[in-house]
């Protein structure tokens, strides 16, 4: 393993420890049905550790080859303009590198970004969330839309590739209930997340995602 590749994975594990720590007890704001209060803002940093340990090809069978690790950090800003409308942006920095030590099958292009088994990095796709909240109180009802655009006009083609380079919109409903028979004075909050998704994955993944939030 080169210096530069062990300083990534070093890095990275030691963020994953401090993210750890910290973001324990801070709720993730797209798993809420409830909207904060108007004014309310917060910024969310996220560090994703991915290891793709092999492809499913269409009659569902997996191959371990093609392994690739993919390593991101998303900076996330949310900020609710009334007490039921709420809207987030966000842009993770990608860092990517294929890692199987044995070429791509011989049916799949073996392309340089792959071949050099460097990393890989840049800036991927832009993220806009709205959340209106349609019903509040004990029980909260809240959909959402999202959006996702490429932030540039980076590389898409290959196991080390930064991202997708899509345009994506996607919708998700949250429903949540408010408890007080826990203790007196201590309400507990349950939430079920319902989301529309269109993305297909041949990838078999092991991934770990800490988050870091503060709210203002």
């Amino acid at each position: 393993m080169d210096h530069v590749a062990l300083a990534v994975r070093l890095t990275f594990r030691i963020a994953l420890l401090v993210l750890v720590a910290l973001a324990a007890p801070a709720p993730s704001a797209w798993a809420q049905a409830w909207v904060p209060p108007a004014g309310v803002g917060s910024v969310t940093v996220a560090v994703q550790t991915v290891d793709n340990d092999g492809h499913f090809v269409t009659d569902g069978s997996f191959f371990a080859a093609g392994q690739s690790v993919n390593n991101r950090i998303d900076f996330d800003f949310d900020y609710a303009f009334t007490d039921r409308l709420s809207v987030t942006a966000g842009l993770p920095l990608i860092f990517a590198k294929y890692v199987d030590p044995q070429p791509v099958p011989p049916f799949v292009p073996f392309l340089p970004v792959d071949e050099c088994r460097c990393w890989q990095s840049g800036w991927q796709d832009f993220g806009f969330t709205a959340r209106y909240n349609l019903v509040n109180g004990a029980f909260a009802l809240t959909p959402s839309v999202s959006v996702g655009m490429p932030s540039h006009d980076y590389n898409f083609r290959g196991e080390a590739a930064v991202g997708n380079h899509l345009k994506e919109v996607g919708s998700q409903l949250m429903q949540g209930s408010v408890s007080t028979r826990s203790r007196p004075g201590c309400p507990c909050r349950a939430a079920i997340r319902t989301r529309s998704s269109s993305v297909c994955s041949t990838f078999r993944t092991t991934a770990a995602t800490p988050r870091l939030r503060v709210g203002f």
